[in-house]
């Protein structure tokens, strides 16, 4: 067998060779992630994907420097530990998840895998760093979201108990009143007028509080779909908390009601639900006021085209823990022997304010008592197609 070298194959190996060596560096070189090279803790190779990562231009201005002043101090002993394992010879670690850290003060989110190889006869270490910081967020979100609906799922658990504890009130004494009226008006039996008064009585109350709990009901159902109208038209705000105040003391002859405010003071807004909010502060105020105790509205107007409406009480009060809440839906301030209804009423009522271009919002008093405070502006808000019918 022949063993004469040939130069011409030889040139021919030789420039494959350097066209292999060349495709492969373009690989490298054009490669989206970063591919770097480090020995001794040092960059000794870094491809423009990582260089870019690094925050640098220039891949030779990486070349020598620390590995770790570009791993942010909180992940450094991390890092640390793993290059030591690769100067030790010992096996590829898992992928990790770490932040560089920029000469500019920036962070980059990162996933590296580590691979040990000798690089002139001594250890080193290839890794190949990718840029997760848009599969962070998009994480991010899907936990957002994960959690958005986790809550809507709590809440409406919330809501279906109360509302079913709510209802089932006043469609009890609703029963149990037809039961009794059914065994008073038996033909031929006589009648007990006071009596069939009584049921009658609770039949019209029952049937309201059913009526006021449905429509809140359906203002939340409203408000959560961003399709609560208002009808909105210039009203004397003063006429209408003096029509309310008139309505809530004939109901409540054990407490004592008063208003102070302008002879006119007008707004352009919806009169149903300004009366609404009223009506709701006012039952409030009542309901967790001592027997004999005073509420008093207030009518001003403000210099910047806000009036304010107050209504006062000196009831139980709000605790200090409690108040950052009490417009949350269905928080109901405690003793909670005490509550009673929804926790819907305050939540809508700033809503609807707030539709208004206006708010609702409490004020802590020295004393017992709380202080509600309705704002609106005197001009009524823009028209837009959310709170317009």
């Amino acid at each position: 067998m022949s063993s004469e070298r040939d130069p011409a194959r030889e040139d021919e190996a030789l420039d494959a060779l350097r066209e292999s060596v060349a495709r492969h560096r373009r690989l490298v070189e054009l490669a989206p992630d970063g591919i770097v090279v480090y020995q001794d803790g040092r960059f000794v190779y870094a491809n423009p994907a990582a260089t870019r990562l690094l925050g640098l231009i220039d891949p030779q201005a990486v070349i020598g420097k620390p590995i770790l002043d570009f791993v942010h101090p909180d992940h450094r002993d991390a890092m640390a530990e793993r290059l030591e394992q690769i100067n030790r010879g010992e096996a590829p670690m898992e992928t990790i998840e770490l932040l560089l850290l920029r000469p500019d003060g920036t962070t980059v989110e990162v996933e590296i895998s580590l691979t040990p190889l000798v690089l002139d006869g001594r250890p080193a270490a290839q890794s190949i760093v990718r840029d997760i910081s848009a599969r962070k967020r998009g994480q991010e979100r899907l936990m957002a979201a994960v959690q958005k609906a986790q809550e809507a799922l709590r809440l409406r658990e919330d809501f279906l108990s109360v509302a079913a504890h709510e209802l089932k009130t006043p469609v009890t004494s609703l029963w149990s009143a037809a039961q009794i009226l059914q065994r008073l008006v038996v033909p031929g039996q006589p009648h007990d007028p006071a009596r069939l008064e009584r049921m009658v009585n609770v039949v019209t109350q029952q049937t309201e509080k059913l009526t006021r709990l449905v429509n809140r009901l359906l203002d939340i159902s409203r408000l959560e779909a961003g399709k609560l109208s208002l009808e909105l038209q210039w009203i004397d705000v003063a006429g209408l908390a003096r029509t309310a105040v008139e309505g809530m003391q004939a109901q409540s002859e054990q407490h004592e009601l008063s208003v102070s405010a302008p002879d006119t003071l007008w707004a352009r807004a919806d009169p149903l639900r300004i009366e609404q909010i009223l009506v709701n502060l006012l039952t409030n105020a009542i309901k967790y006021s001592p027997q004999g105790g005073s509420v008093r509205v207030e009518l001003v107007t403000r210099n910047d085209g806000y009036m304010e409406l107050r209504v006062t009480d000196e009831g139980i009060g709000v605790p200090t823990e409690d108040q950052p809440h009490i417009f949350e839906r269905f928080f109901q301030v405690q003793p909670a022997e005490r509550a009673t209804g929804l926790g819907l009423g305050l939540f809508i009522s700033r809503e609807i304010a707030m539709l208004h271009g206006g708010d609702l919002h409490y004020e802590a008093r020295p004393t017992r008592g709380s202080c509600f405070v309705l704002i609106l502006p005197t001009r009524g808000p823009e028209v837009t197609p959310t709170s317009t019918p």
